[in-house]
């Protein structure tokens, strides 16, 4: 049926770029060369469209592997999901890494016993920008598994930005696993 589809499409097209209008021959050719310009831009355009989601299958399926690569070499130990919170109050810089981070980047948790809201906080950083915050609800065991060298590596599970709608400017989210003993 797709073929029967695809067929009948292009003898229209055949039919119109071979059959010039009689009455005025300079703008069949002109007519034609438009209807040739925009068949040959929307095949370009389709091209591209499908380079772009084979390469995000390809990228999609090598964060799969580099996780599973992760989970098998940390499967001795438990793991924990965390979304973390307070990125809405990061700085523009860390807002711009936030939806660019992938499994492969270190992501460090360090104890802020100083923070006036929680004496248990604990930062999540990449480098030396702060991402945000582990929630107040896990705060206290995560700092008792730092003090105890508990966690034994630290990765990103999700990282973007939510949009309800494409025009919106969107809220940036970020999800670490935590690997444990």
């Amino acid at each position: 049926m797709e073929v029967l589809i695809f067929i009948v499409i292009g003898v229209i097209i055949i039919a119109i770029l071979v059959k010039p209008d009689s009455s005025d021959s300079t703008n069949a050719g002109k007519a034609t060369t438009v209807v040739k310009e925009d068949y040959y831009e929307k095949l370009q355009q389709q091209e591209e469209e499908r380079i772009k989601e084979e390469q995000k299958k390809e990228k999609q399926r090598l964060l799969e592997e580099k996780e599973k690569a992760v989970f098998n070499q940390y499967k001795d130990c438990q793991t924990l999901d965390i979304g973390v919170v307070g990125i809405f109050y990061r700085s523009a810089a860390a807002k711009d890494i936030i939806p660019y981070l992938t499994i492969d980047d270190q992501i460090k948790l360090i104890k802020e016993p100083t923070n006036p809201h929680d004496v248990y906080a604990v930062k999540v950083m990449h480098g030396r920008s702060k991402l945000g915050y582990v929630p107040t609800t896990e705060s206290e065991d995560i700092t008792k598994m730092i003090d105890e060298k508990r966690i034994k590596n630290v990765i990103v599970k999700t990282a973007g930005i939510f949009r309800a709608y494409s025009w919106e400017e969107g809220d940036i989210y970020l999800t670490i696993t935590i690997f444990y003993k």
